[in-house]
């Protein structure tokens, strides 16, 4: 017989007592005291080891996920690209773009200055790491304004300056992919929206997150309240620099798909849901890496946050103009004049026929 599993332990039970023959119908004694001591060595309720519940267990995986779409198709308007797109809006608020441009060694490249980036800083624990660095669950966060002269210096400061200038580079080569990317997309949604709010969304500033996932222990989905706020921005984009999963709150509860470096996951904000009057969902959403997969090693994604201008294309101002009472006045004037000098002709010439 197998052995049971107890905690670390195994034990094993004894082999249940061959049948005892029984006279008419009743037990006999030898049985019943064969049964009892059988019973007696083996009164323990087996181990069962369940799994570990986490946060995404109660994720669910549909069979229809949002739209993976190629860019190069997207950007010539070829085949139903677009249909795909407002579609995968409007069910998830959510879309996969392939073929983005961004190629495997210039994101190595990118992945290696980003890692390098969050190691000096583990070495310089300087004054200014709580201004820009955000430590959100077992991810760490550095936002990146592009206008901020103080963040900048600081950063120049932590990889010194001639480090500093390739990673800038470097950074802004993929970051404007990625605007091309989001400028895409808010034109079709701007041309091709069923229903939109008369109001323009206002310009923002884009803003660059980088984040560093820890080492130590796998990530799990936080909730919606602990995700980091999205600056009211009209959409993200995110690119994991590493295969993951990516999670999304739906109305139908979290989501989850796999990503990899060949992706960027779009996710639709506020701002545009409420442009679009709620036909395109608005989401949150975070990347999750398994260390386990990875060496344990630490992983790293890029996010993009931004409100792209021409979101507001063909958009018309309605301007109510109201006429003041000085024009108002001239206008009651210059009537007055022209028909008195109307009158004044038709009288001349009824004169003259008579």
């Amino acid at each position: 017989m197998m052995p049971m599993r107890e905690g670390r332990h195994i034990t094993s039970f004894a082999p249940p007592p061959s049948p005892v023959p029984t006279a008419k119908g009743t037990r006999s004694a030898v049985a019943d005291e064969t049964l009892n001591e059988f019973f007696a060595k083996n009164n323990q309720i087996p181990y069962l080891h369940l799994p570990e519940s986490n946060a995404a267990s109660t994720t669910y995986r549909s069979k229809n996920l949002p739209e993976q779409i190629d860019f190069r198709l997207l950007a010539s308007r070829v085949g139903n690209s677009i249909d795909r797109l407002l579609k995968s809006a409007r069910d998830y608020g959510v879309v996969r773009i392939s073929g983005h441009g961004i190629s495997r060694p210039e994101l190595a490249s990118v992945k290696a200055e980003v890692e390098l980036f969050f190691r000096k800083l583990d070495e310089r624990k300087t004054k200014f790491r709580k201004s820009f660095v955000e430590r959100i669950g077992n991810k760490e966060e550095f936002v990146w304004f592009r206008s901020d002269k103080a963040m900048m210096l600081w950063a120049r400061e932590v990889m010194g300056s001639e480090r500093y200038r390739d990673f800038s580079y470097k950074m802004e080569s993929v970051v404007s992919k990625l605007d091309r990317i989001a400028e895409e997309i808010a034109e079709v949604f701007s041309q091709n929206a069923e229903k939109r709010f008369e109001k323009v969304i206002p310009e923002k500033e884009s803003i660059i997150s980088l984040y560093r996932y820890n080492d130590m222990h796998p990530s799990l989905l936080v909730s919606g309240e602990d995700i980091h706020e999205s600056y009211d921005h009209a959409l993200s984009l995110h690119l994991a620099m590493e295969r993951g999963e990516f999670y999304v709150q739906t109305e139908k509860g979290p989501l989850s798909f796999s990503t990899d470096p060949e992706t960027i996951v779009v996710a639709i904000g506020d701002p545009l849901g409420e442009w679009s009057l709620n036909s395109f969902k608005s989401v949150t959403g975070e990347l999750i890496f398994d260390p386990h997969l990875h060496e344990m090693e630490a992983s790293f994604s890029l996010e993009l946050k931004c409100s792209p201008l021409n979101l507001n294309l063909g958009y018309t101002k309605k301007v109510n103009k109201k006429i003041s009472m000085a024009d108002q006045i001239l206008i009651v004037f210059i009537l007055s004049f022209l028909y008195k000098t109307l009158l004044f002709i038709l009288l001349r010439i009824t004169g003259i026929q008579n």
